[in-house]
């Protein structure tokens, strides 16, 4: 999920590049994007195909990434987790001088 904001800092991105490179990527990005709103107790509806394409069952966890927040399956955000080599984040992180 982006805010109105960052979705426009990326569209605007995009649209900088030469077309020939970006034209699959607008295809998927813009053609499967959805505007939503919260309700007035900050909730959001997420749309029946992003829903199927995330695997999205009953039990999700919302990861904030800086200006963007994904939204994954309890599931599978746990899988990743179990899967994540604490090791090779920490060398990353080295590598990043963070």
């Amino acid at each position: 999920m982006y805010s109105k904001e960052d979705w426009q800092k990326l569209v605007a991105r995009i649209n900088e590049l030469p077309q020939v490179k970006t034209q699959s990527i607008k295809r998927f990005l813009f053609g499967s994007a959805y505007e939503i709103s919260a309700d007035k107790q900050g909730r959001v509806s997420v749309p029946q195909p992003l829903r199927e394409y995330a695997t999205l069952t009953a039990d999700v966890v919302v990861v904030g990434l800086e200006g963007t927040a994904e939204i994954w399956d309890k599931a599978s955000w746990v899988k990743f987790n179990e899967n994540t080599n604490n090791e090779d984040l920490t060398e990353l992180a080295l590598e990043l001088g963070i």
